[in-house]
């Protein structure tokens, strides 16, 4: 379950959390691409805990209940590196995407090759998908619309098109993104890596 994995790694940045402190976190760093529930953080938090993946320890608050703290286990830590690094039928799909740059967005505590590895495979995947787009422009795949006006297949064109063109656009600047990020990372001082 994804939502797992995002805990953890939330967690796992963020020692000593809450569970109420945790939402806030959730919509102050991934909240644009990930959303989660107060209905659906506790029951997370007892299933990771139930698995020892974390631990939690009660804090004490003046005229205030006991707050329950949560910090990552070695084990969770663990499965939270085995599914960062996993690869995945990375798809042009908001889905995916959003999954891929998640993942990436929480793998800062990995090797700086890991990282750049996982980047390069984006690039890749990113790059094939848009030369396969390209090679189909909007209006091929807009002949294959049927519609029983002449104005609604006029209508039904230019929706297509723009869409199309849209996400070629954002092929590109996730494409962008992507190298941008590499290159920033590699600046950091690291061993040379290996060029793309």
């Amino acid at each position: 379950m994804q939502l797992d994995y995002v805990m953890l790694g939330l967690i796992r940045m963020n020692p000593h959390v809450s569970g109420y402190r945790l939402k806030t976190v959730v919509n102050n760093s991934i909240g644009f691409i990930f959303t989660v529930h107060n209905s659906q953080i506790y029951p997370t938090l007892k299933r990771l805990k139930e698995k020892g993946y974390l631990v939690s320890e009660l804090i004490p608050q003046e005229n205030k209940p006991s707050m329950k703290c949560y910090t990552i286990t070695e084990s969770g830590l663990k499965t939270l590196n085995e599914w960062l690094t996993e690869r995945f039928k990375l798809e042009w799909t908001h889905s995916a995407i959003n999954t891929y740059f998640m993942k990436l967005m929480l793998m800062g505590h990995l090797e700086m090759q890991t990282i750049i590895d996982y980047i390069d495979w984006g690039i890749d995947e990113v790059g094939n998908h848009l030369a396969r787009t390209q090679a189909t422009d909007a209006d091929v795949q807009g002949q294959s619309l049927a519609s029983d006006t002449d104005d609604a297949k006029l209508r039904s064109h230019i929706i297509w098109s723009c869409d199309y063109a849209y996400t070629v656009d954002d092929m590109r600047r996730r494409l962008d993104e992507l190298k941008e990020v590499r290159t920033k990372l590699q600046s950091l001082g690291a061993e040379p890596l290996p060029a793309e």
